[in-house]
Parts: C-alpha cells; structure tokens; sequence
C-alpha cells in the first residue's frame, strides 16, 4: 500500500537524479552519460546489475556494474578508460531497465490491489551496491523530476504550512506488467505475486488495464484463476479481451468457467469466433452444455439457466442419495436443492439437502414424489421466474421445457440480475 516515509539521503537516492549524469573515466574524462540503470528482478529487492550509459553518435553501451569506482552527488566515475569495447545494451531474462520499462510505466501494487503509475524510483546504497527499494507513484516525483520541487515545497509552506509528502509504494509489493518498450524489446515478467491477489481484486486490475496488457496477464495465470477473473470482469471488457487472445488460450480459460458464464460470455462475440474457442474446447460435452445455452434467447429462463444442477434417479434411498451427492465434483448453483429425475428426464420431485440429511437413510426417495414441483418453462421471462421464487420463497428454480424434461437451474441472484439491471448497475 502507499504510504509517505522520510528518507536519509546519505543512502537513498531517485533515479531521476541519476539519469543523465555524466560517465567519467579515471582521468576524469567524459565517456557519456548515464542513459539507464540494469537491474536483476530475482531479488526481493532488485540489485543494480549494469549502467546503460549514452555515447557520441546516438550510441549506447552496457557497463557491467563492477566497473562502477564511484559515485556520489556528483558523475559516475569508472575503471574503464574508455568504452570502444563494450556491447549495446542486451538484458537476460530476469533483468530489466528501470527507466525504459518501470519508470513512467504503470505497475500493480499488490497490497493496496489496484494500478498505479511510476513517477520515480527510489534506490538505496548498501555498501557499494545499489538496489530499488520503492516505486514513487505521488505528485512530488512527478514534480521533482520537472525541477519544480522546491517552488512547489514553498508554495505549500506559505499557503498550507506543510508540504506535500512522498508517496511510496515497497517494491516488495510491485507487480511488473508485460508490454512491449521503446526499442523494440519485449520484457516478460514473473507474476506471482498477481496469482495471490483475489479474482475480484484481479478483475479490477485488469479492467484498468489496456486490452493486450490485460489479455497478456490472464493467459500468464493459471487457467482456474484466470476463469474466475474472467468471469469478474465487466462484460464489454470480458468480449474484448477474447477477441485479441489467442484462440486456443481463450479456450482453455473459457472452459474453466460454468456452462452459463461461459454462454453469456460467448454469446457477446461473433458466432465464428464462438464456434472456434468451442471447437478447441477439450470436452465435447462441456462444449455441448455451452452451445445448448447459446441456443436459448438470453431474455428467456433457458439464456439465464445453468445446466449443472444436481439430479438423481429416484430408485435411491436418502442415505444413498448423500454417498451420491459426496462424489459431485463440481460446485453448482442450484446446490440448495436435489433433483429427482424418471427415467426419461422429467423432473418428478425435488428434495432439499436439509430434507436429505434429516431422513432416515433407508427412506427411499420416492416418498419426496408428489409433493407439489414450482418450476418455470424455458421461454419465460426473468420477471416471472422473479415473482415466483419470491411467492414460493425458493432460492433456486427448476427449468422445464414443454415436455417436463428438466433443463437447467436458475437461482435468485441470476434471476434478478436479468430482470432488473438497473438496481444491479448501482
């Protein structure tokens, strides 16, 4: 999270002051000036690996660290005596250039689980090496590397009596976001720490993002933390991440998600590019559920059911009905009630897990048949489906078509999400 902190400024030191500084060599003649400074990211905090320094003709040079005799609040001073020798700036895989790829970036801090934008980065001298210890996101960085620091301290002393403080977030808590950078470098950075943070977190982060910046972090979670992000994500944002993912990527994400979030999710893009993250669905079946949903207008109980609910033979006792309902792997959302299915799939009774848990295990199942079964037909509207989990005070409702062959489940959160979306947007 960011916060305001004194600094001694023996020790710490912002990058900003150090960019454009000269390069001397032993004789104190000038080499350059300082471009850029290298650092390894396997660090908690990173170690300045390598000076990029900026030569005559538009030139730039890596110089190993080591090199590095001094420096102060003055120029850098090396051991070399000259650079013709030394390559063009290259990073390995785990460094990265501060003022190229962090500086004026935006990055996600992961305490305070949101984006932010670097002003400057402050460094910290330990010994003869020098390592970032926090990012800068507040108006003084930006101020101070426009030179008006000191104009802005004594405006805030002479109108307010204080000044406006540094506002720094740890580096231990930054998340690097991948991007593309001004020489045609491509920085892919480790995102852990991304993987910590809640979906909901997450989906707030990526939808502060840009389109390829969000796509390129989801595709780098795992595939299970990506579909619940995904499926936190606003929907206009959710169909526009899709289209520039790769479609075997968005794929596999998409098919983490519940029949229903994935159907809605589809059912915003273009029917090609629909048919081609299910054709690269892994399960057929799972495709199949998909495509059963998209078949359904989305302003009809079919478009808002899921078609994961469960459902049992009514050939079985309660106690092995409950050994039945411990193998259900999966989560879904009609969970507060049983289904109890003839053997043509019509819905011929419904049980609650209460009823379940409270009958002697020998009872059989059909003793919950006859029992009057509230349900809704695929084509009604969601105020309907509304009204009558209101008046029978259901928390789900089973979905029949015009044979009584169950469909799907819709519980109360989806039903008056679709009905009355103006509450839900406020």
């Amino acid at each position: 999270m960011a916060k305001s902190i004194a600094h001694d400024t023996n020790f710490f030191v912002f990058l900003s002051s150090l960019l454009g500084r000269p390069v001397l060599n032993p004789a104190g003649h000038r080499l350059g000036r300082v471009n850029d400074l290298v650092v390894h990211t396997g660090e908690m905090y990173p170690r300045v690996t390598a000076l990029v320094v900026a030569v005559r003709r538009n030139g730039r040079v890596r110089i190993p660290w080591a090199e590095v005799a001094d420096f102060g609040a003055g120029p850098f001073r090396l051991r070399l005596t000259d650079l013709a020798s030394l390559p063009a700036p290259s990073y390995a895989e785990s460094e990265v250039p501060l003022a190229e790829a962090v500086l004026d970036r935006q990055i996600v801090d992961t305490d305070g689980a949101k984006v932010e934008r670097v002003n400057d980065l402050h460094l910290i001298r330990v010994e003869r090496s020098l390592r970032v210890a926090h990012v800068d996101i507040g108006v003084r960085g930006l101020v101070r590397r426009l030179g008006w620091e000191r104009w802005m301290d004594a405006a805030f002393d002479w109108l307010f009596s204080h000044r406006v403080g540094d506002r720094f977030v740890s580096w231990k808590y930054v998340q690097l976001i991948p991007s593309a950078y001004s020489h045609g470098v491509q920085f892919g950075f480790p995102i852990q720490k991304l993987s910590l943070l809640h979906p909901a977190d997450l989906a707030e982060i990526v939808e502060d993002l840009s389109i390829h910046e969000s796509s390129q972090i989801l595709t780098s979670l795992d595939v299970q933390t990506a579909a619940q992000t995904l499926s936190e994500v606003d929907p206009d944002v959710q169909t526009s991440i899709v289209e520039v993912m790769d479609r075997d990527q968005a794929s596999d994400i998409i098919e983490e998600m519940p029949p229903e979030e994935a159907a809605d999710l589809l059912g915003e893009l273009p029917d090609e590019v629909a048919e081609d993250v299910l054709d690269a669905f892994d399960e057929e079946e799972h495709a199949d559920e998909v495509r059963e949903l998209l078949s359904y207008d989305e302003d009809t109980a079919g478009g808002l059911m899921t078609n994961h609910f469960m459902a049992l033979p009514t050939s079985l006792t309660a106690g092995e009905a409950l050994a039945r309902l411990r193998q259900f792997t999966e989560d879904p959302w009609g969970a507060h009630y049983v289904y109890l299915l003839a053997a043509d799939e019509r819905l011929v009774g419904v049980a609650s897990l209460r009823d379940l848990l409270l009958a002697a295990p020998e009872n059989p199942l059909t003793a919950f048949v006859g029992r009057r079964l509230v349900s809704v037909v695929d084509g009604a509207r969601p105020r309907e489906v509304v009204e009558l989990l209101v008046k029978y005070d259901l928390r789900a409702v089973p979905v029949l078509d015009d044979d009584g062959t169950m469909k799907g489940v819709i519980d109360m959160h989806d039903a008056v999400k679709a009905a009355f979306p103006e509450v839900e947007g406020e």
